[in-house]
């Protein structure tokens, strides 16, 4: 560290002396990043680009280390704007374009993700991280077999990488295929004994194909890890509502006895309750309720139970939510079609349910606000 502040000191005595040479701020920037100090280290780049001739290659650079600080502060517009700028400059710098299509991943613009994959690709060298991300944006889009593949180059570069191995799993339950996908997250296990996305994984794959038992016991080796991250607890809650509900190998749904199934759908809203408890706003909770909960056709019917009820008072969800659930008894009451047809046809029937069931909850607030003028 001294020797870090002696340069740095000696830099800062350089640059009054040559106040707009690019290379002194450039060189005082990246010694300031390998002290994380990433605000200083910013402004450091942006004075080079400032000084930097107009023609200059080394601005694509610099634009592209701009980039990677933004990308680490979360910031991932400013970040995108950077490698833009990088790349109008140096169209073939590959670590710009995967830099800019893991950004464009985060912000959930997954066919501009797909793209710039692809043009790395076109730049690069192959490498697991990129399949990973391309097959990650695929799966987003629902184009479960090109997923499937990209994840499936990644583990011929990378045998043994459980993020790829649970990743495919993942997609091959949403493609309807769980043993395959039981075979991946058990290979995952094997790498990592104590996943909780692989326990979560293993568990629906399990649920999926009848083996109630072994579902059974992922969910509760899940359960018992405790994680604290609400993505983890939805997924485990996801088991417990499916076995309620459990779709046998005709396609014909045989209900549990009633006292089985209400122990699983009272385990699923203890979990959807931790699972909010883990939500620090009621903003986020909210968000997460919209994003995840109501378009997922696995975790809807526990919009019926009197336990989700309550928790749904406790955490104050918002009125459009409850609107919502209140539709329910549609989909309950006939659960054999609600079960019975493709994944992406049931997510299109629970989208209908979804804006219909709102539509008619602002025209019913319409309707009492003209009641209540008049």
């Amino acid at each position: 560290m001294k020797q870090f502040d002696r340069a740095i000191e000696e830099l800062d005595d350089t640059i009054r002396l040559k106040p707009e040479e690019a290379l002194l701020f450039r060189t005082r920037a990246q010694i300031e990043l390998a002290q994380e100090e990433l605000v200083g280290a910013l402004g450091d780049f942006e004075k080079a680009l400032l000084y930097e001739p107009k023609g200059s290659l080394v601005r694509a650079v610099d634009y592209t280390e701009c980039g990677r600080i933004h990308h680490r502060q979360g910031k991932f517009k400013e970040a995108v704007a950077r490698y833009d700028a990088a790349l109008a400059i140096q169209p073939h710098l590959a670590l710009t374009h995967r830099l800019r299509a893991n950004a464009l991943l985060e912000m959930q613009q997954f066919a501009d993700a797909v793209r710039a994959f692809d043009a790395y690709l076109e730049n690069g060298k192959p490498s697991a991280e990129v399949f990973e991300g391309r097959g990650l944006a695929r799966a987003k889009l629902d184009h479960y077999q090109e997923a499937i593949a990209d994840f499936t180059k990644g583990l011929g570069i990378a045998s043994k990488s459980p993020s790829l191995l649970r990743a495919r799993g993942w997609v091959y339950i949403q493609s309807e295929a769980p043993k395959l996908a039981l075979t991946d997250f058990e290979m995952a296990l094997v790498l990592v004994p104590g996943c909780i996305d692989a326990f979560n994984g293993r568990g629906f794959a399990n649920a999926l194909i009848g083996k109630t038992t072994g579902a059974v016991a992922d969910a509760e080796q899940a359960a018992r890890l405790e994680s604290h991250d609400p993505h983890d607890l939805a997924k485990t809650c996801r088991i417990y509502t499916y076995l309620a509900f459990h779709l046998s190998s005709d396609t014909r749904v045989r209900l549990l006895p009633i006292e089985k199934r209400k122990q699983y759908l009272d385990r699923a809203v203890a979990l959807l309750s931790s699972a909010w408890q883990a939500i620090p706003t009621d903003e986020q909770r909210a968000r997460f309720c919209r994003d995840i909960i109501l378009p997922d056709p696995v975790l809807r019917p526990l919009g019926q139970t009197q336990s989700y009820i309550r928790i749904e008072t406790e955490f104050k969800l918002p009125a459009r939510c409850a609107a919502v659930w209140e539709s329910l008894d549609l989909i309950i009451w006939d659960v054999p079609r609600f079960f019975s047809q493709r994944f992406e046809t049931a997510k299109d029937y629970c989208s209908r349910t979804y804006h219909s069931t709102l539509s008619e909850a602002d025209a019913s607030r319409r309707r009492s606000t003209r009641a209540a003028r008049c």
